[in-house]
């Protein structure tokens, strides 16, 4: 995540890494979706769903994706 960034901005994003957890977590979380998404991974999108409904993105998982579920499945395929 940090090849791009200066060295001091490098620090930082350790030190806030190191010092949020859950936002490093989050972060992790939605690198994975990004990856689901960009490979049409169809069957990680449950898993995914539980993993991010107890995490600091829970609102876009159980708020925006969970409810529409079979449209999120179907936008998979095209």
């Amino acid at each position: 995540m940090t090849d791009h960034l200066t060295k001091a901005e490098s620090v930082t994003v350790t030190a806030i890494e190191t010092s949020v957890p859950s936002l490093n977590e989050a972060r992790e979380i939605i690198d994975r979706f990004h990856s689901m998404i960009h490979t049409r991974a169809v069957d990680d999108f449950n898993p995914w769903i539980e993993v991010a409904s107890n995490s600091l993105v829970a609102s876009f998982a159980c708020g925006c994706l969970a409810p529409n579920v079979r449209a999120c499945d179907f936008g998979f395929l095209y």
